[in-house]
C-alpha cells in the first residue's frame, strides 16, 4: 500500500492509527515492533520498517485490526478529511465501487483492468460487476465462474479521527513531554506546556478540549490558570488536577481541596499514571 503521488501523509496517518490501536490495548511503545512482527509473522526489523514508514497491505492491515478485536473501517475510517491511499498509477478514469473486507464494505475508487482467466501470481484484489454494482475483494473470495477483472489502481479514503486536543500543563518539562508523548500515542492531540502564561496565550488562539494541569507551576499554583478555562476559556473542558509537593510543604490540601469542589476538576496525584489520565481524558471527550 503505497501513499499517492506527493505525500506521506497516508502513511503517517495508518502509522499513528495502528500504534494508537496497540497503545489503547495495553501495548507499551518500546512494544510496538514486537507485537506487529508476532502479528504478521515477520521478524524484528520487518515490522520496525513497516511502522516506521514502510508499505502496509490492506491484508496487513486488517490481520492487526482482528488480532485486537477490532475491524479495518473502524482502525481507518473516522469522521474528518480523507485522506487517499492508492495502489497502482492510474492511466484511466477511476468508477466509484465498494471494498468488501467480510462483512464491512468501504467506498473506494477503482481502475479497472483486463479480465482474468486464471490465478495470476502476485494479484491479492479483483474487481467484480455485482448487481449491487462494482466491488473489489480479495482474489481467493470468488471462484473462476464469476468474471474476475485486474485491478489497475485502487483509491481508498481512509478519514483521519477527529482527535481531541489535549494541553499538559507542567513545569517539569521531562513530565509535560512524556505524557505529551503519551497521549499523542493514544490518538490524542496532546501539547506540552512549561508555565502559566504560555498555556494563556495559547488559548487566545486555540481551543482546546481539555486540559491536564499540574497544581504547582514555578512559584505559583495554577488556581488562576483554572479559573480563566472555567469562566472565560471552554468553561466545559474537563481538566485533570495533578499534584505532587506533599514533601516539600508546598502543597496546600485545603486549597486543592477548594479548588476540585469549586471548578469541578478530577484530582489526581504524581507520580504522574498515563495510562489512567488517557482513560479518564477518553471517557470525557468521549472518544
Amino acid at each position: 500500500m503505497r501513499s499517492s503521488t506527493g505525500t506521506s501523509s497516508p502513511l503517517d496517518c495508518i502509522n499513528k492509527a495502528v500504534r494508537s490501536l496497540m497503545a489503547r490495548n495495553g501495548v507499551a511503545a518500546r512494544q510496538h515492533s514486537n507485537t506487529l512482527a508476532e502479528i504478521l509473522g515477520l521478524s524484528y526489523s520487518q515490522a520496525h520498517r513497516i511502522l516506521n514508514g514502510g508499505d502496509w497491505t490492506i491484508l496487513q492491515l486488517s490481520a492487526v485490526a482482528e488480532y485486537f478485536g477490532e475491524n479495518l473501517r473502524s482502525l481507518l475510517v473516522g469522521p474528518e478529511t480523507p485522506v487517499v491511499i492508492s495502489l497502482g498509477q492510474p492511466d484511466k478514469e477511476a468508477r466509484e465501487a465498494t471494498f468488501v473486507l467480510g462483512d464491512y464494505e468501504i467506498p473506494c475508487r477503482v481502475v479497472v483492468g483486463a479480465q482474468l482467466f486464471h490465478q495470476p501470481r502476485n494479484v491479492d484484489y479483483v474487481a467484480v460487476e455485482t448487481p449491487d454494482g462494482l466491488q473489489v475483494m480479495a482474489a481467493d473470495d470468488r471462484g473462476d465462474d464469476v468474471p474476475r477483472f485486474k485491478v489497475d489502481h485502487l483509491e481508498i479514503s481512509i478519514r483521519q479521527a477527529n482527535a481531541p486536543t489535549i494541553a499538559v500543563v507542567d513545569d517539569e518539562k521531562p513530565s509535560a513531554d512524556n505524557l505529551r508523548d503519551y497521549l499523542n500515542d493514544c490518538g490524542f492531540q496532546a501539547t506540552s506546556f512549561y508555565d502559566s502564561m504560555t498555556v494563556e496565550k495559547a488559548n487566545q488562539e486555540r481551543r482546546f478540549d481539555g486540559y491536564v494541569i499540574d497544581w504547582v507551576l514555578g512559584e505559583q499554583t495554577s488556581e488562576s490558570l483554572i479559573r480563566q478555562i472555567r469562566t472565560s476559556v471552554n468553561p466545559g473542558a474537563p481538566i485533570i488536577l495533578l499534584t505532587g509537593q506533599y514533601d516539600t510543604g508546598r502543597l496546600n490540601v485545603s486549597d486543592v481541596a477548594r479548588v476540585v469542589r469549586q471548578f469541578d476538576v478530577v484530582y489526581q496525584e504524581k507520580p504522574t499514571r498515563s495510562p489512567v489520565i488517557a482513560a479518564e481524558l477518553s471517557k470525557v471527550c468521549d472518544c
